[in-house]
């Protein structure tokens, strides 16, 4: 169940994510280096669209058949539930809302949002069969 491929891939996202959140953490980045929050949040829209089209596609609880509109739809909806669940996260333990952060939320949505396109572009080349046109 976890040794298919794409299951280990979004593994070594979300590795990859937690370092980039660690390393930005010790280091202050986020404070002196305000832009690295969008290629983590990018990066985290990778994991979350690879885990999603894992779970739906390749899993043994797998829900659809694999074509581009479904890959595509799995892989944007659920970066939406779990952006948009971040965010409401943030403002219910009280992270400071202030004059900029309806814009630097929707930086942190876009960043997940191009992440799980690349997640989308990877799977439908991987893992789709080729059409000859």
């Amino acid at each position: 169940m976890f040794s298919h491929p794409l299951f280990i891939q979004s593994f070594f996202a979300l590795t990859l994510v937690a370092l980039a959140h660690h390393v930005a953490n010790i280091f202050y980045l986020y404070w002196t280096l305000p832009w690295i929050d969008l290629p983590i949040h990018m990066l985290g829209g990778v994991w979350v669209g690879l885990t999603s089209l894992w779970f739906f596609y390749f899993s043994p609880y797998k829900q659809g058949t694999l074509n581009k509109k479904s890959v595509f739809i799995t892989a944007f909806v659920a970066i939406l539930i779990v952006s948009v669940s971040w965010e409401v996260f943030e403002i219910l333990i009280g992270v400071q809302i202030g004059d900029s952060y309806f814009y630097l939320a929707g930086l942190d949505l876009i960043g997940g949002f191009i992440g799980a396109g690349i997640a989308y572009i990877y799977v439908i080349k991987k893992y789709l069969p080729h059409e000859n046109t």
